[in-house]
């Protein structure tokens, strides 16, 4: 929730109090609104309460509105007034101004419709300006003040002294002198000088000043008909120009504090600018870095990206490859089980085709076997076994078995009673005899 604005009107029409408080109770309820009659009570209620804007009428019973700025100013009030005046009255809007109300209202038509927008922006200009002022406001400015009347010096000395406590004069009656002065390096926080002094004239001194590098702000007094040559200073870097004239010490304490607050704000701009380069030259410098830094990162990201889309590859063909070898060995095993399938078939032939003639052999009625050269019986059908007596890896005794079994054989030499002469074959080979089994057994 915002804070209120406290509004001080002081205003002696009862029927335009009446109408400003009803606009403000519908339209601007965060203003706070008291409203006074006079001079004295605007006073007491300064002194007694803290307010944010003071809305003043031109015309009030016990004095004018130029007379309550000018008191304000000597009480030390800084709160930012806003003068009500009437219509065409622009002698007053301008004396007004110089005199340090912020803004005017012409109380005229719908005056009331734009009123609360404008005090709203006044309150809020005012505190952007005591930011900008800092503690300078609560401390003495020294004004370096040119002038070769000393009457004048006198009654502008006297009227800060009254009015404008905070500005402190030093007087000197020439440009050589003040120039002396600024180069000793005395402080001083603005220059006042006529505009028609002896020993150089305004525009020399100004860029005298200018010259030697000199920052400091500086108002010109000026008489009628010099306006020309004050418009000439503003360009050569014035803060601004007075015209002499009655009221003109009464305008001057403001004119000097708006002078000084610009030149503030003027300071503080180039500050901010100076720094703000100083931040994007920075700046500059760490983006381009930074770039450089993404442009490597950039650089080493995208080889190896190649490299990955290399080794990708590599991976796909070794993929290829390696499926092709898998296709080969798939066919290769599936080859091999092939061959293993026919030959465990073929060896299964071979079983059944051994047995089979395994059992024509003990089927026949003749003696089949194979002998080897020292007549073991390496193999053969069961007559040996039947006959012999000789199983299979005994030495078969042809001629005595047969001769003790009485087995009769065809052959003449076997069937003889002589030994057989015979010789056995010196490699392993296959007999067949037609001797058949007894009928009988054998003793």
């Amino acid at each position: 929730m915002k804070t209120p604005l406290r509004l001080l009107y002081a205003e002696d029409n009862p029927q335009d109090a009446d109408l400003l408080r009803s606009h403000f109770a519908l339209d601007a309820p965060d203003f706070v609104l008291e409203i006074v009659e006079t001079e004295a009570h605007c006073f007491e209620r300064l002194a007694a309460e803290s307010f944010d804007v003071l809305l003043l009428d031109n015309h009030l019973p016990d004095a004018d509105g130029l007379d309550v700025l000018a008191r304000l100013r000597t009480d030390g009030q800084r709160l930012p007034v806003v003068m009500i005046t009437g219509v065409g009255d622009d002698e007053t809007v301008v004396r007004a101004l110089r005199a340090g109300a912020v803004d005017y209202v012409p109380k005229v038509g719908d005056y009331l419709t734009g009123l609360p927008a404008a005090l709203r922006n006044v309150v809020m200009q005012h505190r952007n300006r005591r930011r900008v002022d800092g503690n300078a406001r609560d401390r003495v400015q020294r004004i370096l003040h040119v002038e070769p009347n000393p009457m004048d010096v006198d009654l502008t000395a006297r009227h800060f002294a009254s009015a404008a406590p905070h500005l402190q004069l030093c007087s000197v009656p020439s440009s050589r002198e003040a120039l002396d002065l600024l180069a000793s390096g005395q402080p001083f926080d603005l220059l006042l000088t006529d505009l028609r002094v002896s020993d150089m004239s305004a525009l020399e001194f100004v860029r005298e000043i200018r010259h030697r590098g000199i920052e400091l702000p500086f108002i010109v007094i000026t008489r009628r008909g010099d306006e020309a040559t004050a418009v000439a200073l503003l360009r050569l870097g014035a803060s601004d120009y007075l015209v002499k004239r009655e009221d003109d010490l009464s305008q001057l304490p403001h004119a000097i504090d708006h002078a000084l607050y610009n030149f503030r704000v003027g300071q503080q701009t180039r500050g901010l600018h100076a720094q703000l380069e100083s931040l994007n030259a920075t700046l500059e410098e760490k983006v381009a870095a930074r770039t450089a830094e993404l442009q490597c990162e950039v650089d080493e990201r995208r080889r190896l990206e190649s490299q990955n889309r290399e080794h990708l590859e590599k991976l796909t063909q070794s993929e290829a490859e390696t499926r092709r070898l898998l296709q080969i060995a798939d066919h290769s095993r599936r080859a091999m089980l092939g061959v293993l399938e026919d030959q465990q078939r073929t060896e299964q032939a071979l079983r059944d085709s051994e047995r089979h003639l395994r059992r024509v052999l003990d089927t026949l009625p003749a003696m089949v076997g194979v002998l080897a050269p020292d007549g073991t019986l390496q193999d053969g059908n069961r007559l040996p076994a039947e006959l012999f007596g000789v199983e299979l890896g005994g030495r078969l005794d042809v001629r005595s078995r047969i001769c003790r079994r009485g087995v009769r054989f065809p052959c003449s030499k076997l069937n003889s009673a002589q030994p057989c002469s015979a010789r056995l074959p010196a490699k392993p080979s296959v007999t067949t005899s037609n001797c058949r089994r007894p009928s009988g057994n054998l003793s």
